[in-house]
């Protein structure tokens, strides 16, 4: 699974988004409350199926309590 973890001075995680090595849209999902434990992005299914081991795009855009908006990107290897 893909999680995402934040620090102090975060006020939302406005977007994770997942992609696939063509750019397909894997899985999205919005507006979720900052927690240190990690919030879980992706279970690495799409549309209730497992997906196939490879390398995945996330972009994560995090706002800051200064109203600053970053978006974050990298890739994760799924490996069953």
């Amino acid at each position: 699974e893909l999680r995402v973890f934040t620090g102090q001075g975060i006020r939302s995680i406005r977007s994770i988004r997942v992609f696939d090595r063509w750019g397909a849209l894997m899985y999205e999902s919005f507006d979720h409350i900052p927690n240190p434990s990690g919030i879980i992005a992706w279970d690495g299914t799409h549309r209730g199926k497992a997906m196939m081991t490879g390398v995945y795009v996330y972009a994560v855009e995090v706002e800051f309590i200064d109203n600053r908006t970053i978006l974050y990107r990298g890739d994760v290897t799924l490996i069953k």
